[in-house]
């Protein structure tokens, strides 16, 4: 299993703002691996209709989730958790 390194959200990151840029940068990292939400699903042990959510910014994940879905598109948990429009 990969090392993890977290990223430690400032105050100035609100609870809104992280859950859309984990649903942003899981629609643009999901397809580019070749993945349907349904792949992602059983891969990471979820229902669809949870990573329909996540997709969707309706529902927060885990830290276990963010790490098993980081696992299943090969990147860390961090590149999930930071914006795209920065990164990408």
């Amino acid at each position: 299993m990969q090392k993890y390194f977290f990223l430690f959200m400032s105050d100035s990151r609100d609870k809104e703002e992280i859950l859309h840029t984990f649903a942003e940068t899981l629609r643009r990292y999901r397809p580019q691996k070749g993945l349907t939400q349904l792949d992602l699903a059983v891969a990471v042990g979820l229902d669809l209709r949870q990573i329909k959510r996540y997709e969707a910014a309706t529902s927060t994940a885990t830290i276990v989730y963010v790490c098993r879905i980081a696992d299943a598109l090969d990147v860390s948990a961090g590149d999930l958790l930071t914006n795209p429009t920065n990164d990408m």
